[in-house]
């Protein structure tokens, strides 16, 4: 097991931990309140990179610094059966992770399984499927979605070209990149529908060479780039040249970046805030409150905050564009409330 660092949180690669072994099932349970209590990152192998998994270990990293608990990286790989998953997961548990967090969809069923029988501990799954009635009460079920604020880029996207070109890099191994792809055409076809300015879409692959294929996209006439890559590659963008080029990250919480690592040109950033079902969670678990009535959540995302499309600080964007893409976040959340209304009914 490797011990999270803020360094080593946010470096381009973490170092794989060893195999956990299994120990007594007799010894005595670690609790929240013992001082070899880990809070553990659950993740997969092919899963290095991820933005949402970036995001967690600089929870991770913070939860330790706010509340005094030691951060852990645990490496299963995503084909492993289930009952595989909770044999590693006891393993874990048995050496203090006493606070999950996963991040691998396909852990979810065993996830849910292993903590419904260890009462001393806390999880929380992000993504997957997973039925209100197999959640445990120390587990909370995280299905958000990137859908809503992929959108509103989308808008934001065409609003912005002033050549009507934009230009998606795409990458093979970033995990929900086909719905962030169809919900920023649905996004640019809205401003498209309300304004009478089409855009066109293109597709490019980002490749092992980002900064060559956002030379491509721009030549190809695409002044609005989105590279749908994981935030380590976006460091690229400081030698990329050209100040008409706009940019639309994903996961990349580079507005609040330091300020050697910030760029004008991105104008926004699709986000999910991570902090908010996190944050609260392990403080809840921490002071023994933890145990309540779980929750899924598959819509919503923008009304609850869960997730966003944060605006550059630097007037990133044209007051026209900003007042419109305002109005467009009101009926979306409105909609999404609605949503949430007839599924509670």
């Amino acid at each position: 097991m490797k011990t999270l660092t803020a360094g080593s949180a946010l470096a381009s690669a973490m170092a794989l931990v060893l195999a956990l072994s299994g120990c007594s099932s007799h010894a005595k349970p670690i609790t929240a309140s013992s001082p070899r209590a880990k809070a553990c990152l659950i993740e997969a192998s092919d899963n290095l990179g991820n933005a949402l998994r970036e995001q967690i270990a600089t929870d991770l990293v913070e939860a330790k610094v706010q509340h005094g608990i030691a951060a852990r990286e645990i490496v299963i790989a995503r084909s492993s059966s289930n009952q595989s998953v909770q044999s590693r997961l006891l393993g874990a548990l048995t050496n203090g992770c006493v606070f999950m967090v996963s991040v691998v969809p396909e852990f979810a069923a065993p996830i849910a399984n292993f903590v419904g029988k260890h009462s001393t501990m806390a999880a929380i799954q992000f993504g997957g499927a997973l039925p209100a009635s197999l959640q445990p009460t120390n587990l909370r079920f995280v299905q958000d979605s990137l859908v809503d604020p992929s959108f509103l880029a989308g808008f934001v996207a065409a609003a912005e070209s002033k050549m009507h070109a934009v230009s998606i890099l795409t990458s093979p191994n970033f995990s929900s990149s086909a719905e962030i792809i169809a919900s920023l055409r649905r996004g640019a076809q809205k401003y498209a529908q309300q304004f009478g300015v089409a855009s066109k879409i293109t597709l490019t692959p980002a490749g092992k060479d980002l900064a060559s294929a956002i030379d491509a996209a721009a030549a190809a006439g695409a002044d609005v780039i989105v590279p749908i890559v994981a935030p380590r590659h976006l460091d690229v963008l400081h030698g990329v040249e050209g100040s008409q080029l706009k940019f639309i990250t994903v996961g990349a919480r580079w507005q609040t970046a330091s300020s050697n690592t910030t760029d004008s040109r991105v104008i926004a950033s699709i986000e999910r805030n991570s902090q908010l079902t996190f944050g609260a969670s392990i403080k809840d678990f921490l002071t023994h409150t933890f145990d309540q009535p779980a929750f899924a959540r598959s819509s919503g995302d923008l009304a609850s905050g869960a997730a966003e499309l944060r605006i550059g600080e630097t007037p990133a964007l044209d007051s026209e564009t900003l007042s419109r893409l305002q109005t467009l976040i009101a009926e979306v959340k409105a909609s999404e409330n609605q949503s949430e209304a007839k599924t509670l009914n």
